[in-house]
């Protein structure tokens, strides 16, 4: 045999292990810009026979977030949803992030011991439904971070970059988001007492 050549795609290089990130040439993509994005929606809508409007594609590009893959999901079920693409269409977040918010929501709310376990039982749901911790990770700083003290965000981000990155070294990822909520909860049940936290 003469040489093998693999393509691989990923967001990450972090779970491929050394010997073989050493073999591989690293090519970094950015992700594609609303006008791309607009462009291949377009495409597709010409190709599936149907317009699409412009405050439709604008609309799914703020929402996308520069995933090109979520836009065209996004589409896909604005399709179904309105076949003509007009009218008051909302764009529907996807249970988990739902869920996710909720969560965020449930740790402010009562930074207890308690809560703690209440919150546990929604990540491990999460986990279950094969939702990527890193994914967990983002949206619920995201969500956390939207919804406290402009003092408390900095400690929170800090705290989310340094569990995320446990999750990628460690075996078991519940005890590490678990860790992050508690440390969160510590964060900001300190600020509402007036008290300092450690970082």
């Amino acid at each position: 045999m003469g040489n093998l050549r693999l393509v691989l795609c990923a967001t990450s290089t972090s779970k491929i292990i050394g010997p073989i990130r050493s073999r591989c040439l690293l090519l970094r993509v950015g992700a594609p810009t609303d006008e791309e994005i607009k462009t291949v929606l377009t495409h597709v809508a010409k190709k599936e026979r149907f317009s699409i409007p412009e405050t439709v594609q604008t609309q799914i590009c703020d929402d996308c977030n520069g995933n090109l893959r979520k836009a065209m999901l996004v589409l896909e079920a604005l399709r179904m949803q309105s076949p003509d693409l007009s009218g008051g269409i909302g764009i529907a977040k996807p249970d988990w992030e739902i869920y996710i918010a909720k969560t965020a929501d449930l740790i402010l709310s009562d930074p207890s011991p308690h809560n703690l376990l209440a919150v546990r039982s929604k990540l491990y749901e999460l986990l279950v439904h094969a939702i990527p911790p890193t994914l967990i990770f983002k949206h619920l700083t995201d969500n956390l971070v939207k919804k406290v003290d402009a003092q408390v965000k900095t400690a929170i981000v800090q705290k989310a970059a340094f569990y995320e990155l446990r999750t990628r070294t460690g075996s078991k990822v519940i005890f590490h988001l678990e860790a992050f909520v508690a440390a969160v909860m510590h964060i900001q049940k300190s600020f509402l007492l007036g008290m300092t936290w450690d970082d």
